[in-house]
């Protein structure tokens, strides 16, 4: 008769803390730093329970990190998102340092004003960007102060990602002098794209430095599926132009969801797009409960008198609006022709994890000499898969203390260990395991929260 695997572990918890194994309640710790594998006496079942983070970082693992007690693939983030409200210029005293919530390497910023709550033409504009935060702030063309405005931030590491659902990103920045001025040329390809992109992508733009110290903005113009043109935008302030760090980002249109959060990224025009007008460029939504948060930017170079994209006061979960900002310091008005422009909407506080697509972790080496008489084994495992993602679970057998082993042995959980079947004399045997994760999404995520070993004697 089968003895109850209950009491068995209860057993094992008694006779474990009194020897000092320091089991805990649902098994033994295994891997703490100079823990021992639990020791069984002769003719006991062999059971024990892995799935603490302790237990899981004694194992040999590729592409995986023990953590909240569980083995789970490991990522890196490659966008977050955040709003914030600015409630003056930097001339007027006002910026703001955003920490992020992931840790970065190379990392770009891309912000954009999506109010309009003062007349006034106003830029944003961010500097000191490191792994962790960054600084950002608003300024005139005039260097007056200005009202508070709510402003959306998206954060990218630089890179060439091609994400599992089809859409390309690609995110750098660059030190340049490239400008426009009042009545000049705009920039059409001074920017090649990485990716082979099937259409002209939507691109957006920041400086991310603020070596002048006074006012620029930032234009994206001549837009194709492999390059753009990219500059610092002077309007008629007259501001001097440096070497500033211009951060892009290039992203198919899209809509749809990405781990969870809406996104919609799409391209919009407007026959007369200035401030006087009143006839903004309209960006219509169908994927958000309540605002979002946007980046825009221009997509062409239609005005002379030069331009940049910021909100027109139109943001709500179902549309938002752009102006082609203007100053009024050379001419006094801010009319301005047609143009099309870049949008990127997502839920605040979304990001963007690119998962491994392959990881490996292998077992300590478990002593089952204390089988006498094998009656039956079993394995069990848990683990949360995401879309294209699978676990296959092997186990090899050694019948001579570990000097060799056996072929590594598929199983699914629930199954049995029919190889120890034919083991004639348990008295050296030993097993291990290991699990394979592959995937074919990026996207995707796996932990894995439990691994059950068993093996009972004939009673």
């Amino acid at each position: 008769m089968k003895r109850s695997i209950s009491f068995i572990l209860l057993f094992l918890l008694i006779t474990s803390c009194g020897s000092g194994n320091n089991l805990g309640a649902s098994g033994s710790s295994l891997v703490e730093s100079g823990a021992e594998v639990p020791t069984f006496e002769s003719g006991e079942d062999f059971a024990i329970l892995l799935n603490t983070t302790a237990e899981f970082s004694g194992f040999t693992n590729t592409n995986l990190t023990s953590s909240s007690d569980s083995l789970i693939l490991n990522s890196s983030t490659i966008m977050e998102t955040g709003r914030v409200t600015l409630t003056n210029t930097i001339d007027g005293g006002h910026s703001q340092t955003i920490n992020l919530t992931n840790t970065f390497t190379d990392p770009v910023v891309i912000a954009h004003i999506m109010t309009n709550n003062d007349s006034d033409t106003v830029a944003v504009r961010v500097r000191n960007v490191t792994s962790t935060n960054f600084e950002i702030f608003m300024e005139e063309p005039d260097d007056s102060t200005h009202a508070s405005e709510q402003v959306s931030y998206m954060v990218f590491e630089k890179g060439e990602y091609t994400l599992s659902n089809g859409v390309l990103l690609e995110a750098d920045s660059f030190s340049t002098t490239a400008n426009h001025i009042e009545s000049g040329a705009f920039e059409t390809n001074n920017v090649s794209l990485g990716l082979a992109h099937a259409g002209a992508p939507s691109v957006f733009s920041s400086l991310n430095s603020y070596n002048n110290s006074e006012f620029k903005a930032s234009l994206v113009s001549g837009i194709s599926s492999t390059n753009f043109g990219i500059q610092q935008e002077t309007l008629g302030s007259g501001s001097s132009t440096t070497s500033e760090e211009m951060a892009w980002v290039a992203v198919s249109n899209f809509s749809g969801t990405i781990q969870g959060s809406s996104y919609e990224i799409e391209t919009a025009s407007c026959g007369s797009c200035g401030v006087t007008t009143n006839a903004p460029a309209i960006f219509n939504l169908s994927s958000f409960s309540s605002a979002p948060n946007i980046i825009s930017d221009g997509r062409t170079g239609n005005g002379v008198d030069g331009y940049f994209s910021k909100g027109s006061g139109t943001w709500s979960s179902t549309s938002y609006g752009v102006y082609a900002w203007e100053d009024v310091i050379n001419d006094g008005e801010r009319s301005h022709t047609g143009e099309s422009f870049s949008m990127l909407a997502v839920e605040d506080s979304a990001q963007i994890n690119l998962f491994e697509t392959s990881a490996s972790f292998e077992t300590p080496v478990y002593d089952i000499s204390n089988i006498l008489n094998y009656d039956d084994s079993e394995v069990n495992f848990s683990a949360t898969t995401g879309s294209g993602v699978s676990l296959t679970m092997e186990y090899a057998l050694s019948t001579d203390s570990g000097s060799t082993w056996g072929a590594w042995t598929a199983i699914a959980s629930g199954g049995e260990m029919s190889l120890l079947s034919g083991v004639a004399d348990f008295s050296t045997a030993q097993v291990k395991f290991r699990g394979t994760v592959t995937s074919t999404e990026n996207l995707s995520s796996f932990s894995l929260q439990s691994l059950e070993i068993i093996v009972r004697n004939l009673d």
